[in-house]
């Protein structure tokens, strides 16, 4: 048996051997450099390194040098001079003629008998990431350069290498006194060298590439001189067409690129180009140096893009830089820069064409260059603040937070580790200002803002006025400036916001790419001004220069969209008859430009049909508002968590639907009203029911396209979605989602699947009209143009006009109706309290009747029932409308019959669909049980002895084979979850609470909510419940909608419908006790069967029990009308 020793010589034997016979491959793959390390450590002995060892490896590296090209075998022809060195004298046949005439010329003394081995250690370490071999090297060649006389051939090849090994060591540990050190040791090899020295040109551009790290590590703008003067005078001391000149040619170009950037001289930018293309058709195509020359190419290309704007130029970086990571010779420690260079390109032609995949490969690429980079490398800087940008983009363009806040993490870890007086710091600052002033926008707070404004200031303070960056990062400071303006009214900031940006575009070059955004800029900061001031001028220059700034976008070009908002926003303060017809045209246009973000395009849109609808008349505005209900499936795109989508969804598209239904009214077309209306509202509950749309049909005609389907609808729609997964992995789930559902649309017809391009598109109005047994759904639509009924049954839609009804007016009455309750509920209990609540209540009702329950009752002509059971209605309301209790609407305390209680039995529904949806429904699975949550005692909140009393009453009606009882303890936020998928029925008796602002937060108070929270709509959502039928929730508000998600109708009782819950009964505000605990019994009394709960009978039920509770307390409608029923 060999030992290890003797098969890593036998090996390298073999490479040798292979290449004397014609295969040069084992001799130049780098698994030989690695062996041979390998060999000369484990032969190393008290005694040195065996003769023939020293001799095997002394010819690996000769052959080596010849096979390879200049440039790249500079370090095996250093090895195999350090080894033939060491054997010259034992046996001088052995060394071949020309390096023995070379070490007869006087190289490598004796005294410097430590350098070949360190040369051998350097290599090893080059290699791997043998640090302590690297260290060794570092006192070896110190020691060898220590103890060779000046002018010894051999100094400068140890100064070279030790000049290399410190650059090595710094770019492991970014400590600065190692490139200090590479810096010196560069210095004194140049020093020994002549004009024609041989390795002259090496010294310097190994200095020049030392003088440049240590100007990236510190910024200090001598050494960037220093290093194109080395540049130059290595490319001088080459021939013209020697073939290494591409080294020296890589070390000017990207020098003469970074002092473009700090003064701004154009020359050096031109020259950069030309001397990267230079560098890159010198070198052949497997150059080890190969990917380093694309990539500084592509950096030049670049700079040289934003400065002119070619598209050309763009593309051909992209090129380059991708060609730079393919490079297989290409040098690991570098390619966190490469990502890094493409991520940033990738960005830029995002920013030009809106390509929504270049924009997620920039963050691809700009993650792949973080995990690249070590933690001690100086670049890590640089990957970080690039991957902050490429977030930053991407959350402008998806609205997902989650991407924002990393963005401003990794650009606030950028910013600290660059040091202050880094030329690049101030460019990192401006990074996070971006991000800090947009997550502020989202999330109000003033830290964010206060933080934006304060990097920005220092960003612009550090960079010189001939920086070619500067007034991007002045720009960006009158955007911070603006915000904070917004925020408090300070004039001066406005002032300051508007100088800043005026100086920006004084310092624009021609072609610059930003020159289109700053001018938006400005007329945006102008017209906030004229706002403040009424200064007239100010609206005229905002004009004037929005124009320019349209112009100098490309007609595609993201960014544009925003542009021509801002001017069509300018010319309507103005309001010529000429300027209105501009700002409909720019309005149009903006809304067009498909790679601009949805939010954007929708806002446009919805002020472009608001200003047609204002000057024309509502009907004329039907196509604009069509176009806007069209741009929501861009808005609410699925791979944004549902958080971030109902952020999206209240700024931009509430009343959105109500207003494009009352242009359909208002042209004679109540059908397409519906439709926009079933379109414009309930988006993410909508959403839900898409991703739970029976695939049978596809799995039979396509299994795999349903597989997909499946997959990606179920990891959507799974809990993990807002919280337990990366915005990446949410977002490639969503667009494979889309492309699935694209694929889907396209196949041809098949009698197994008739519609495929209907698949998950809004259903028509004919699949969401009530069966002709059913009652009408009622929907209410308010809006700014005008307020009406929509009656739908089988037979249409009808439209019943309420022309003394408006907005406002049922804002006014909403906003009274909550502050009353809000009021009650801060203050202690007490009887002046109640009867104001009352009367307020009161007063709610009695409008309600006369502006609308009345009028629309009329017209289906319900008249008060008497004797017979009154007939059945689905209220669905709009708007603020939602928050206010019309089922109970009425004057109770006058004449008999004015009221919707006396007419109708009363039924809520939030879309059309979300009732179809019930109705379509399969015989439900579930178990014929009842799941009971009973909590008479909570943590920190009231007693409630009457959910014992409701536990107690469903025992005594329900055997115990029909009913699983979670109460007290055991009613915690993870059971009752796990139980209601489990039941076709449920009754919840607990406190559940809402949040008004932020509906979400609500939900029901499970025994452990202080440790894990209430269980809430998303969750009563996610649970996917294929067989619930009956749903009693005896808790307070479980059926109360928040004022600013009106068109969400975000609360327990609709989470629960369009989970799959078919009957729902709930409250709208704060029930007494004893109250629930009779309204309980009443209805279980109307629905018990020895078979269990008849949900059908529930309404019917809940009906006669609130109408027997009206009549003994007709003045008391806190009493009996807070309780509702949904569904079916």
């Amino acid at each position: 048996m060999t030992s290890p020793l003797e098969d890593l010589f036998a090996a390298v034997v073999a490479r040798i051997e292979a290449h004397e016979q014609g295969d040069s491959g084992p001799l130049l793959d780098d698994e030989a450099v690695t062996q041979s390390g390998a060999l000369y450590e484990q032969a190393t002995g008290d005694d040195g390194v065996p003769l023939d060892v020293v001799r095997v490896l002394a010819w690996l590296h000769w052959y080596r040098y010849l096979a390879l090209p200049e440039g790249p075998d500079q370090e095996d022809l250093n090895q195999a001079l350090a080894l033939f060195a060491a054997i010259a004298d034992v046996d001088p046949e052995a060394v071949p003629p020309p390096v023995a005439r070379y070490l007869a010329s006087g190289g490598y003394p004796e005294q410097a008998a430590g350098g070949p081995a360190a040369l051998q250690l350097l290599h090893q370490a080059m290699s791997t990431d043998d640090e302590a071999a690297l260290d060794r090297a570092v006192e070896m060649l110190t020691a060898a350069a220590e103890q060779t006389p000046a002018g010894a051939p051999d100094l400068v090849v140890y100064l070279i290498n030790l000049n290399i090994a410190m650059q090595l060591r710094y770019e492991r540990s970014g400590a600065l006194e190692d490139i200090d050190a590479a810096v010196h040791f560069g210095r004194l090899a140049v020093a020994q060298t002549s004009p024609d020295h041989e390795h002259r040109a090496a010294c310097l551009s190994n200095l020049g590439n030392a003088l440049r790290s240590r100007y990236a590590r510190a910024g200090v703008a001598a050494d960037l001189d220093d290093t194109i003067v080395a540049a130059r005078q290595a490319l001088d001391a080459l021939a013209a067409d020697d073939p290494n000149a591409n080294i020296p040619l890589s070390v000017l170009s990207p020098a003469l690129l970074d002092r473009f950037q700090l003064a701004g001289a154009a020359d050096d930018l031109t020259e950069s180009v030309e001397l990267a293309r230079r560098a890159v058709a010198a070198t052949p195509a497997d150059h080890p140096h190969g990917a380093a020359f694309r990539s500084n190419l592509a950096a030049a290309l670049q700079v040289r893009y934003e400065r002119s704007g070619g598209a050309n130029d763009l593309d051909e970086a992209i090129d380059a830089a991708r060609e730079a990571l393919r490079d297989p010779a290409s040098d690991a420690s570098s390619t966190g820069g490469r990502w890094s260079n493409l991520s940033n390109l990738l960005r830029l032609r995002f920013q030009r064409t809106g390509s929504a995949a270049d924009l997620d490969e920039s963050v691809h690429a700009s993650r792949r260059a973080v995990a690249a980079t070590e933690p001690a490398h100086p670049m890590l800087m640089e990957t970080l603040s690039s991957l902050g940008a490429a977030l930053q983009l991407r959350f402008f363009r998806n609205g997902s937070l989650q991407d924002l806040d990393e963005a401003v993490d990794a650009a606030r870890r950028a910013v600290e580790l660059t040091p202050p007086d880094h030329p690049d710091r101030p460019g990192r600052l401006s990074n996070l200002s971006n991000g800090l002033r947009q997550r502020f926008e989202w999330t109000g707070s003033t830290v964010d803002l206060d933080g934006a404004v304060t990097a920005a200031r220092e960003a612009t303070q550090g960079t010189p006025s001939t920086s070619a960056a500067a007034g991007k990062h002045l720009s960006n400071l009158g955007q911070a400036l603006r915000v904070r303006f917004e925020h408090t009214r300070a004039a001066d900031d406005l002032d300051e916001a508007i100088a800043a940006t005026r100086r920006a575009i004084d310092l624009r070059r021609a072609g610059d790419i930003e020159r289109g955004s700053w001018h938006s800029i400005l007329g945006d900061l102008l017209r906030s001004r004229f706002l403040d001031s009424g200064a007239q001028a100010d609206l005229t220059e905002s004009i004037s220069v929005s124009r320019l700034a349209v112009d100098l976008f490309e007609a595609g070009q993201p960014d544009v969209a925003h542009a021509l908002l801002t001017l069509g926003r300018n010319l309507l303060e103005r309001g010529t008859a000429a300027d209105l017809a501009e700002a409909l045209g720019a309005f149009a246009r903006s809304t067009s430009v498909t790679g601009a973000p949805a939010v954007t395009r929708l806002v446009t849109a919805r002020l472009w049909a608001r200003t047609v609808a204002q000057h024309s008349g509502p009907a004329s505005a039907l196509p604009m508002y069509t176009a806007a209900i069209g741009l929501l499936p861009l808005l609410a795109w699925r791979g944004v968590p549902r958080a971030d989508l109902r952020h999206l969804v209240r700024t931009a598209a509430t009343t959105l639907g109500c207003e494009a239904a009352a242009c359909a009214i208002d042209a004679g077309r109540p059908d397409v009203a519906v439709e926009l209306l079933e379109q414009g509202r309930g988006i993410l509950w909508a959403q839900l029911l898409d991703t739970r749309t029976d695939l049978d049909a596809l799995r039979q005609a396509h299994p795999e396209l349903a597989a997909g389907v499946a997959r990606c609808r179920d990891l959507l729609d799974a809990p993990s979605a807002d919280t337990g997964i990366s915005s990446d992995a949410l977002m490639r789930a969503a667009q494979e989602f889309d492309d699935l559902v694209e694929r889907v649309r396209a196949l041809p017809p098949t009698p197994e699947f008739p519609r495929p391009a209907a698949f998950l598109r809004p259903p028509a109005l004919r699949e969401l009209t009530p069966d002709s047994d059913a009652g009408p759904v009622i929907i209410l639509n308010v809006s700014r143009w005008r307020c009406d009924a929509l009656i739908v049954t089988a037979a249409g839609v009808v439209t019943v006009p309420l022309p003394d009804l408006t907005e406002d007016a049922v804002l006014h009455a909403a906003n009274r109706y909550l502050n009353a309750l809000q009021l009650h509920e801060s203050n202690p209990p007490g009887p002046v309290g109640v009867l104001t609540l009352e009367r307020a209540i009161t007063s709610a009702l009695e409008w309600l009747w006369d502006s609308i329950a009345g009028p629309v009752l009329d017209a289906l002509g319900h008249a008060a029932a008497s004797g017979t059971e009154p007939p059945r209605v689905w209220w669905c309301p709009t708007g603020a409308l939602t928050v206010l209790p019309l089922h109970a609407a009425g004057h109770h305390a006058g004449e008999a019959g004015n009221t919707v209680i006396d007419r109708v039995i009363s039924s809520y529904t939030p879309t059309l669909r979300a009732l179809a949806h019930a109705r379509s429904r399969d015989t439900p699975m579930a178990d014929r049980r009842l799941l009971v949550v009973a909590l008479p005692d909570t943590p920190g909140h009231p007693p409630l002895p009457g959910a014992a009393t409701e536990q107690r009453l469903l025992s005594r009606l329900l055997p115990e084979q029909r009913r699983t009882i979670l109460a007290g303890h055991d009613a915690t936020h993870d059971a009752v979850t796990a139980a209601l998928t489990r039941h076709r029925w449920v009754h919840a008796s607990c406190h559940g609470t809402q949040n008004l602002t932020d509906p979400s937060l609500g939900g029901l108070v499970p025994h452990d909510w202080r440790a894990n929270g209430l269980i809430g709509p998303d969750e009563f959502a996610r649970a996917r419940h294929n067989g619930g039928e009956f749903a009693f929730l005896s808790a307070c508000k479980t059926a109360t909608p928040a004022i600013t998600d009106i068109d969400e109708a975000i609360t327990l009782v609709t989470a629960m419908q369009y989970a799959g819950w078919r009957h729902v009964i709930g409250t709208l505000w704060s029930v007494w006790d004893h109250t629930a605990v009779e309204v309980a019994q009443g209805v279980y009394a109307a629905i018990t069967t020895t078979a269990g709960i008849a949900p059908e009978r529930s309404s019917h039920a809940l009906h006669a029990v609130v109408r027997g509770l009206r009549d003994r307390q007709p003045r008391q409608p806190t009493v009996w009308a807070p309780f509702i029923h949904a569904g079916l």
